[in-house]
């Protein structure tokens, strides 16, 4: 089983796989935060999505990552297109 650990605004996601072996992603774009709801379900969306395309975890991984982004720095209700991502 894989381990997602999100670390909020420091922009740290640590996977842990079966094996032990860990992979982190550091987002390094300072991200200008208007609100955090939703920004879980963004990223678990965002990474199920790409996951179910075929795209090995760290692709899916870096993807979730804008897409949470966009959700946290923008007001109000935010729509996030997996397809728009990787287009």
């Amino acid at each position: 089983m894989n381990v997602i650990i999100t670390r909020g605004g420091e922009g740290v996601i640590t996977v842990v796989y079966r094996d032990g072996s860990t992979k982190s992603l550091t987002v390094t774009k300072s991200t200008k935060v208007k609100k955090t709801t939703g920004a879980g379900d963004t990223l678990t969306g965002a990474i199920c999505s790409f996951l179910l395309k075929g795209e090995d975890i760290g692709v899916s991984l870096s993807y979730a990552v804008i897409a949470s982004r966009m959700t946290v720095e923008s007001e109000g209700v935010t729509s996030v297109i997996c397809d728009d991502l990787s287009s």
